[in-house]
């Protein structure tokens, strides 16, 4: 009985443990060892490393003696061992990166024009009087031009766009840069804003979008100055005309409805060259050439050109002082003005002299075509010829005006009743009449203020 008691203790005690109940020595022991090492990394903010340690010991002793002379041992060693370590390495970051700038991010590209950067009136582009630039306003985006003014002076700038487009507006800046002054805010396809300065200095015009604008554009700035007073004033009238010097050329400026007076005085047969320069486009100016007495008009030069110029010689029998009106006719301008004076000229006269009046006039039978004929200083050319009546009398000279100014006068049948005249500043003078009774007329070619020069007559008489 006791044997087999002893069997089913030791059956039970190596029960779930491998080698136990082997043969030798009537003994059994078993080790059992468990490491387990657990890591754990995680590198997006957060590392987690974990390693975990565990030791566990058991040892058991049982031994058993009988009558019987049987010694029975049990020996049990358990060791575990278990290592943890748990390590966290977390690593959080921010980066922001902001890059701010003139211009704007809108999602989509712009292409501004050349100039830029021109956003303000320190980086403005200068604009002189007239000037047009083409140019292109993006989001937020603002376009600035400067312009130098004096007290007094008129700007004004158009900003021309397709409103459709995006609207586009302006305004301007005091002579600070920042000061509001005025804007223009229109919804059309024009926008214009002027303004008269109130002060010398750089005053600045900017251009920009209302609200999210992508659009070209075209502005032209334009001065207006001041007309401000020549040191030759006042010369408004003959009695405070200023003196010409032969050759020099004298700087002045003709304000709307400020005439300037000049005189040069002539020795009897010397010649005139008056020439006066000046820019059209800015304001039309004529001049006017009087006689000694200042009230006899004698020349002028009216035309639509840039400058104007007159030719004349002073008549053998009287030298004097001759009086000149600068006058402007669209506006003010300024100008220069020089009177050239020379010797008399030597004239060779044409071979009809002498024809100096009705009663030594040359006869001519119509049709006559390119007659040559040449006019000296007091030296009037004059024709007869007859006519029916009811014919049309038509006559006309060729000649250069730049080289002397002639004038064609037809004369009734008396030799001093004036029928008609041609009396230009041109080249050419023409004239036409119908005679309204038979007989002899008279034709007068003459210089203007005794000026020289060779012609070409015709002439025709036609029912």
């Amino acid at each position: 009985m006791t044997r087999a008691f002893l069997t089913l203790g030791l059956a039970a005690a190596c029960a779930g443990v491998a080698g136990c109940g082997e043969k030798g020595g009537g003994g059994a022991d078993a080790d059992v060892d468990a490491d387990t090492d657990s890591d754990t990394d995680a590198d997006t903010d957060t590392d987690t490393e974990t390693e975990t340690e565990s030791e566990t010991e058991t040892e058991t002793d049982t031994e058993t003696e009988t009558d019987s002379g049987t010694d029975t041992g049990t020996d049990t060693d358990t060791d575990t061992d278990t290592d943890s370590e748990t390590e966290t390495d977390t690593d959080t970051g921010s980066e922001t990166d902001t890059d701010t700038g003139t211009g704007s991010d809108t999602g989509f590209d712009c292409t501004d024009d050349a100039r830029e950067d021109d956003d303000n009136a320190a980086s403005a582009t200068v604009a002189i009087d007239d000037d047009v630039f083409a140019g292109r306003i993006c989001p937020t985006d603002r376009d600035a031009f400067s312009v130098p003014l004096l007290d007094g002076d008129f700007v004004e700038a158009t900003v021309s766009f397709v409103h459709d487009d995006g609207d586009i507006d302006v305004e301007l800046l005091d002579i600070d840069g920042t000061t509001y002054l005025d804007s223009s805010e229109g919804s059309g396809d024009v926008e214009r804003l002027g303004w008269t300065a109130g002060g010398d200095g750089t005053y600045t015009y900017v251009v920009y979008g209302f609200g999210f604008v992508d659009s070209d554009y075209e502005v032209e700035i334009q001065v207006v100055p001041l007309c401000r007073p020549d040191p030759q004033e006042e010369d408004d009238v003959l009695g405070d005309a200023t003196a010409l010097a032969d050759g020099v050329p004298l700087d002045a400026t003709a304000c709307d409805g400020d005439d300037d007076w000049f005189t040069v005085p002539l020795l009897a047969g010397e010649t005139l060259d008056v020439t006066v320069q000046f820019e059209h486009r800015d304001g039309d100016l004529e001049i006017h050439l009087y006689d000694t007495d200042g009230i006899t008009w004698l020349d002028s030069s009216e035309s639509a050109d840039d400058d104007e110029s007159i030719a004349f010689v002073a008549p053998s029998a009287q030298g004097g002082t001759y009086s000149l009106r600068v006058l402007p006719t669209d506006g003010e301008n300024s100008y220069s003005i020089t009177a050239a004076i020379g010797p008399a000229p030597v004239c060779v006269d044409d071979g009809a002299e002498p024809d100096d009046g009705y009663l030594d006039a040359t006869a001519l039978v119509p049709p006559v075509l390119g007659r040559a004929g040449q006019t000296c200083p007091v030296d009037d050319d004059w024709f007869s010829f007859a006519a029916p009546a009811g014919y049309s009398i038509d006559a006309a000279i060729g000649f250069t005006h730049a080289d002397g100014n002639l004038e064609l006068e037809l004369y009734d049948t008396d030799g001093s009743t004036l029928l008609d005249a041609s009396l230009s500043a041109d080249d050419d003078e023409a004239l036409s009449y119908w005679a309204g009774a038979a007989g002899t007329y008279f034709l007068r070619v003459f210089g203007v203020g005794g000026a020289q020069n060779a012609y070409a007559l015709d002439l025709s008489v036609t029912p």
